[in-house]
Parts: C-alpha cells; structure tokens; sequence
C-alpha cells in the first residue's frame, strides 16, 4: 500500500458517494465503495497512451447483512451522463483530422476549461467556493 494509491482511492470513493447521494440512491444500497484493484489497464488520454490502476465501484442490497445481491443502477446513472460529450467530441476531433478543419476550441479556451476544471475540484474537495483569479 502506498500513499498515492491511497489518496487514489479515497478520491475515487469520495466521488462514488457523493454522486450516489446527489442521485438519491445511496439508502437504497446497503453497501457501496470503490476499491483499486492491484493490476493497471491501457487507456487513451487525449492523444496518449496511459496506464493506470483500475477501480472496482461495488453496491450491493441485502436484507439481512448475511446475503447480498448486485445493485441495479439506471441506465442513466453511468452512461447517458457521459456519452453524448464524448461521441460529439470524437465526431468533431475526426472531422478535424479527416476535412482538415479548425477545431471549434482554441488553446486559450482550453487552457481555461482547465482552470475551470481545477477550480471545481477544489471546490468540490473543499465544500466551498473558489475564486478562478485565485487559481493563476
């Protein structure tokens, strides 16, 4: 066990919790957490190839704290909140590439959906308002 996985797991649960909560579907589970499993899987970041550690999200129900059974999520919970972005940014990233177009976000606005991005996530770890001209 080392420090960076530990702090890789608890922002992972922290954030599994909260969205469980913000969908209301945290006191229907009896048990829900994420756990890091001890292998890595390839995946695409942007235009590069990651390797990273992979998370397990586990919910169960039970009755009686001795049996346990799968918890069944709406499909909305994990896809339609997600997919409709990344499929319009691929048609658009493709687009750029094959047609030889601009794409329709620059570097600066880039850079400040990055400052965005940041700002939230502290916003969110600290359960308060941060101001974006304090972040550069």
């Amino acid at each position: 066990v080392t420090k960076e996985k530990v702090n890789i797991l608890q922002e992972a649960d922290h954030i599994y919790i909260n969205e469980l909560n913000r969908f209301k579907l945290y006191d229907r589970i009896w048990q829900a957490y994420a756990a890091l499993l001890p292998v890595r899987t390839v995946g695409v970041m942007g235009v590069s190839r990651t390797y990273e550690y992979t998370c397990l999200l586990r919910a169960v129900t039970s009755e009686d704290g001795m049996t346990a059974d799968f918890f069944t999520f709406p499909k909305d919970f994990f896809i339609t909140r997600y997919k409709d972005a990344y499929i319009n940014e691929m048609k658009e990233f493709v687009d750029c590439l094959i047609n030889n177009n601009k794409p329709s976000v620059g570097i600066e606005d880039a850079v400040n959906s990055i400052r965005i991005a940041i700002a939230a996530k502290l916003s969110y770890k600290k359960n308060k308002k941060v101001e974006l001209k304090t972040l550069y």
